[in-house]
Order: structure tokens, then C-alpha cells, then sequence
């Protein structure tokens, strides 16, 4: 899909990053900026910093930074694309995207992968077969945050 920088910067311009990752995160005021607890990971003391001056937010522990599209890309693992469209339907504004042909010829098999990735994390975190695979990677000083930042998952062990 072509997108103009022009498009981008108005949709980063227009939304209401408090309110869009508000959705999120509760967000407490903190003179000009906002505060919270960082989604992308563990975290207790409120490390999240949201600037709606600066357009941006920013994680001191985790390092996590950028602006509401990725926020919205980060948090959901969506494209891109995705998060803009998101954001600028939140936003009041009108994309003209142009669709790329070869794009769309591979867009159902993007799906197909996202499905896949989506039942081998979720066979991960809720069976006892994953237990065990969860306690392995924990073993191998892998810890939550990496192991859903990288979407690691794990497949049955029946042959089918």
C-alpha cells in the first residue's frame, strides 16, 4: 500500500494520543506529560511516559518508544498499516491509500501465518503440555517479555 508522509504526519497530528493509548493503559497526568505502567513489559512502578507536546511516548525500563501509530502497532501486533487505519478512523481522518496488486495476492497467506502464530501462543500459555514448554524457556533465562515480543508459541505434539 502506498501512503503519503504527508497522510501519516496528519493522522499522528490529529489523534488524541492520551485518549488512544489511554484505551490501553491508565494514564495519570504528570505535569505536561502522562504516566502509566508500560505494556510491553513487567512492570510495577509506573514507567511509561506519554508526551502529547513531543507526539511521542517513551519507556524508561524497557526502552520502548515511538508514536501512537506504533504504540497501537506494538500493543495489538499489527501491521503498520493496520495501526494507521486504526488510529485515523479514532482520529476523523479520511486515508487515500493505494493498493498495491502484489499486496493483495499475498495478504490471505499474511492472515493464514497471523492465525497460525496466534494458536501456537495460545496452545503455549494455556496447556500443560505448555507449562512444561514455558518452564524450558524459562529455564533458558527467557523471560515473559521476550518470549511475547518475539511471539514465541509451541505446537501440539500429536500427529495428525
Amino acid at each position: 500500500m502506498a501512503i503519503s508522509r504527508e497522510q501519516i504526519e496528519e493522522v499522528i497530528n490529529k489523534a488524541d494520543m492520551v485518549s488512544i493509548i489511554g484505551e490501553y493503559v491508565a494514564l495519570e497526568k504528570k505535569g505536561n506529560d502522562y504516566k502509566g505502567l508500560c505494556p510491553f513489559h513487567n512492570d510495577n512502578n509506573p514507567s511509561l511516559s506519554v508526551s502529547p507536546r513531543k507526539r511521542c511516548y517513551t519507556c524508561f525500563s524497557c526502552h520502548a518508544t515511538g508514536n501512537v501509530i506504533t504504540f497501537v502497532q506494538n500493543i495489538e501486533h499489527i501491521s503498520f498499516t493496520e495501526a494507521l487505519k486504526k488510529v485515523a478512523n479514532k482520529s476523523g481522518v479520511e486515508l487515500n491509500i493505494k493498493v498495491d496488486p502484489m499486496e493483495l495476492k499475498f495478504n490471505k497467506y499474511y492472515k493464514i501465518m497471523e492465525e497460525a502464530c496466534n494458536a501456537y501462543e495460545f496452545y503455549l500459555n494455556n496447556t500443560d503440555e505448555g507449562k512444561g514448554a514455558l518452564e524450558y524457556l524459562h529455564n533458558r533465562h527467557l523471560n515473559d517479555d521476550v518470549i511475547k515480543r518475539f511471539r514465541i508459541g509451541l505446537s501440539s505434539g500429536e500427529n495428525n
